[in-house]
């Protein structure tokens, strides 16, 4: 090798190690919070897909609350899923899919105007507001 090359090299080799560390050195890691979904409903679930925290709500520390109506079709198939009421526009996408990807057993057939309401806590950073009573 020439000199001409190992001068390369000596300054190449420091720059791409560094290149290889800079995406995991700037990465954007947050704590980890803890987080509970509970899921209430007229008709109890034979089957569900996992309901997912969504990323925005749980990544600003927001808890929030979705309530669905749904019929329960023949073999359990869901249908007419309608979205009520949601605390935030964080949870809709959530709990539409969410909703979606349940099967009832053949025997809840016929159901309409089921109910379900879907709550996502998370644990927050925010202080706690603290009240004393003076009676």
């Amino acid at each position: 090798m020439c000199h001409d090359t190992v001068m390369k090299l000596i300054h190449i080799l420091p720059l791409a190690v560094a290149a290889s560390l800079l995406p995991t050195a700037m990465a954007d890691e947050l704590p980890g919070r803890d987080y509970a979904i509970t899921v209430k409903a007229d008709v109890a679930p034979e089957t569900h897909q996992p309901i997912s925290y969504p990323y925005s709500a749980g990544r600003g520390g927001v808890s929030g609350e979705c309530t669905l109506t749904f019929d329960v079709h023949a073999g359990g198939a869901i249908g007419d899923v309608q979205l009520r009421s949601c605390s935030s526009d964080a949870f809709r996408r959530e709990a539409v899919r969410a909703a979606s990807g349940i099967r009832f057993s053949a025997t809840a057939a016929g159901v309409n105007d089921a109910r379900m309401t879907i709550r996502w806590d998370i644990e927050s950073d925010a202080p706690r507001l603290r009240t004393a009573s003076l009676n």
